[in-house]
């Protein structure tokens, strides 16, 4: 069996975003969720104090609230802070805290 070539490449990688469930499908939505949380824990005006949490910046945060990537290591920080329910973090499904799967 031959290696694939850089057209058979080509073609599998147009389509691969139909085949399978995207990052940026995984990232729409994770901004108002994550906005959720803060506002669940700290209020509208808590920033700043989820911030000091999970060990960035405010200005990070709110960049985080705006759709830019967020790092595993936060998210986990994030979990770890608020008992936050991965697979909602992740597709906005199922309870909002480990806590309420107990």
């Amino acid at each position: 069996m031959s290696s694939p070539t850089r057209r058979d490449v080509g073609r599998w990688y147009r389509h691969w975003p139909q085949r399978r469930f995207g990052v940026n499908q995984l990232q729409m939505g994770l901004e108002e969720r994550l906005r959720e949380i803060r506002e669940d824990f700290y209020g509208a005006h808590g920033a700043q104090f989820i911030a000091d949490a999970v060990g960035v910046p405010r200005e990070t945060w709110a960049n985080y609230e705006q759709g830019v990537t967020i790092p595993g290591i936060v998210v986990l920080k994030l979990i770890d802070a608020t008992g936050a329910n991965p697979r909602w973090l992740l597709t906005g499904k199922g309870e909002k805290y480990l806590d309420a799967l107990r």
